[in-house]
């Protein structure tokens, strides 16, 4: 078993160097475990009917429960549009906020506030700040919601500010696997109020397996555009490890 484990952590860290910019789609719970390592990669593949354009982001991030409420977070984000040769876009400096203790009120909340750094000086550099929230039903699995805001600040920045929201619901068919449906609306800059057909909402099924003797979980799932704006297809992956 720990051959295994030390196997695991090795796989974990090389796929850190897999070809994302904050847009691969996922969405995060505001639990914090003191002491738990994470190492997280998670991605999309988006593509259009009839057209050969396509877009592939990723993102790695290492985590660790500094305190029962807090999470220091690092990670870096790569892309490939079409044929392109794969590109590192931003380093990420950040965290996780859990409010409040598991089950103490109606909600569960939490906070994620990231920094981010491109690598191309021409780029504004960025904050993030979502609003985690979860809500588990006894029988029926948990919902969760997130509340997202980004800003541009520093050289290069505009006041623009952009908002998103995305949920999910998972309800587990058997210890180890869990199926659900995830939800993604992105309503860009709220300057320009841009209406339904201008902003990106996708919707689709979500499939999990955790392999509980290693600590890992793995998803895969498919997102339908819904609006113009959006891709019209979107594969979309998580790899996570635990130790």
């Amino acid at each position: 078993m720990t051959h295994n484990k030390y196997f695991l952590l090795t796989l974990a860290f090389l796929s850190l160097a897999l070809p994302a910019h904050a847009g691969p789609n996922k969405v995060r719970s505001p639990y914090v475990s003191m002491g738990e390592i994470e190492i997280e990669n998670f991605g999309i593949y988006e593509f259009n009917q009839g057209s050969s354009k396509h877009e592939w982001e990723h993102e790695a991030e290492l985590e660790y429960g500094l305190t029962d409420y807090f999470q220091p977070v690092l990670g870096v984000e790569f892309k490939r549009e079409n044929d392109e040769s794969t590109r590192l876009e931003e380093i990420e400096l950040g965290g996780k906020f859990q409010f409040t203790p598991q089950g103490q009120y109606w909600v569960d909340s939490g906070a994620y506030v990231r920094y981010f750094i491109p690598t191309d000086s021409d780029e504004a550099d960025k904050v993030s700040v979502d609003f985690l929230l979860a809500k588990p039903f006894v029988e029926y699995g948990t919902t969760l919601v997130n509340i997202a805001f980004d800003q541009e600040v520093g050289k290069n920045s505009n006041n623009d500010l952009e908002a998103a929201i995305s949920g999910s619901h998972y309800k587990h068919i058997n210890t180890n696997t869990e199926f659900g449906v995830e939800y993604y609306a992105d309503f860009g800059k709220l300057n320009d109020h841009n209406g339904y057909s201008e902003q990106k909402h996708q919707i689709g099924p979500v499939v999990g397996y955790k392999l509980g003797d290693y600590h890992a979980e793995f998803k895969l799932g498919y997102l339908q555009g819904i609006s113009k704006a959006a891709p019209d297809s979107t594969i979309k992956y998580e790899i996570e490890f635990e130790f």
